[in-house]
């Protein structure tokens, strides 16, 4: 379980650190809305994988 949100944290650092990139160069609301949705997909997957180890 602990390795799960080692996990994330990791996954959800990645994907900032792209957006970061992104919106300095751009600015643009876009980026926001893909870091938002990968955020989400990111907890889903969680969840799910919670769920399979019980």
């Amino acid at each position: 379980m602990i390795i799960t949100y080692f996990k994330a944290i990791f996954v959800i650092g990645i994907i900032s650190a792209i957006a970061f990139a992104f919106i300095r160069r751009y600015e643009n609301m876009l980026i926001s809305f893909i870091l938002i949705l990968a955020s989400i997909i990111t907890i889903y997957l969680i969840k799910k994988e919670q769920k399979l180890d019980r």
